[in-house]
């Protein structure tokens, strides 16, 4: 039985058994490689990183299995890929300036208003949240990029002592807040931003500046040095 040829330059179709010339980039300039990261970080999410296959994500992005390959090493490499600070967060990021007033409530509304005004920096973000959840190498590098986030974000406004423990413990309270809101949907998830920003502020404030040492309990005097009040003596 002969083999049907295509002719020069006859663009491969679906039906051909998911068959094309190995690794190459479809035409018609369609994103392939957006298409395949953006299936594959929806896989990851759901799926988990044991559970996603190259197939499963070639079927999503409507691609063969090869051209992933002519993009990606392998799936760790996809990974690596998928699990990059998005785009649109780049400026969000920018460090906040020296000398800003109310400096705690500027993070905080910084970090929300990415999270409540662009919908593919939010997906992509749940998406990495909830791949680190499955996957060991995937936790790591969101716990790098987060670290260095935060870091870069506060670089001009926090204090110079412990400065890590302070980035970390800013990372942690804002962390709470949008994961809580957008990935668990608790109470948060129905709050007006501005509440949660005025909300949190004072608790940044006190990691930015405040004495890391304070040995008061954890609870109304810990608040009070939040706002720079006195406790008991």
């Amino acid at each position: 039985m002969a083999v049907p040829t295509k002719q020069p330059g006859a663009l491969a179709g679906p039906a051909e058994d998911g068959v094309r010339s190995a690794g190459r980039p479809q035409l018609g300039g369609r994103d392939t490689r957006g298409a395949i990261l953006e299936a594959a970080r929806g896989l990851f999410a759901e799926l988990g990183f044991e559970r996603t296959t190259m197939r499963a994500v070639a079927a999503k992005a409507g691609v063969d299995v090869a051209l992933i390959y002519h993009h990606f090493a392998g799936k760790d490499d996809l990974l690596t890929a998928a699990l990059t600070v998005p785009a649109g967060a780049e400026s969000g990021l920018r460090p906040i300036p020296a000398g800003t007033t109310n400096p705690g409530a500027a993070v905080a509304s910084r970090i929300l208003g990415m999270w409540e005004n662009d919908p593919t920096v939010r997906e992509q973000a749940l998406a990495m949240f909830r791949t680190a959840l499955s996957h060991e190498h995937a936790a790591q590098r969101v716990k790098d990029l987060h670290t260095s986030a935060v870091g870069a974000l506060v670089a001009e406004i926090v204090a110079e002592d412990d400065r890590e423990l302070r980035a970390a413990l800013i990372g942690a309270q804002l962390m709470g807040v949008v994961l809580t809101r957008y990935l668990f949907k608790t109470d948060t998830a129905s709050a007006d931003p501005a509440v949660l920003v005025a909300a949190v502020a004072p608790a940044i404030d006190y990691y930015l500046t405040g004495d890391l040492t304070h040995s008061a309990p954890i609870g109304a005097s810990q608040h009070r040095a939040a706002h720079g009040a006195r406790g008991p003596e």
